[in-house]
């Protein structure tokens, strides 16, 4: 009889840790999810601090000045931005390529911006102008 009861209490006992074990892997999956979805949006939205911008000089008029800061990291990684022009990628349209690496995962946001667009984009402190319908990012002079 004793034997039956010891049997029955591991059976129950490993029963619980499994359900156990289980609900633990649940709760961290979802963690992970959580998690992966704010890195996106991280990166989406310095991505949408750059487009307003542009989008703002695009309505100025000539002359327009203005300088705005982008985060030198975010959440404290390292993360790669990349301002392609149009005569870069011989297309009609210039393009902005946002790059962050967080625990072994790579999160890209690629956004397609107007081909009137010249210079480069920086972490940190960056300035945009409008010279002769140009839209130049921290450049002098647009050609």
């Amino acid at each position: 009889m004793k034997a039956q009861s010891a049997i029955e209490s591991a059976v129950v006992i490993s029963f619980m840790l499994l359900i156990f074990t289980m609900f633990l892997l649940i709760v961290t999956n979802r963690y992970v999810e959580i998690q992966e979805q704010k890195d996106r949006e991280l990166i989406k939205d310095v991505g949408e601090v750059v487009k307003n911008e542009i989008d703002l000089a695009l309505m100025a008029e000539n002359g327009y000045f203005r300088s705005f800061d982008l985060p030198r990291d975010l959440r404290d990684k390292e993360y790669l931005i990349n301002l392609s022009t149009a005569s870069q990628l011989k297309a009609n349209f210039s393009e902005l390529s946002i790059k962050y690496f967080n625990r072994s995962k790579e999160f890209e946001h690629v956004l397609t911006l107007p081909k009137n667009i010249e210079g480069k984009i920086n972490k940190g402190k960056n300035n945009i102008s409008k010279q002769q319908g140009m839209i130049c990012l921290n450049k002098e002079v647009c050609k």
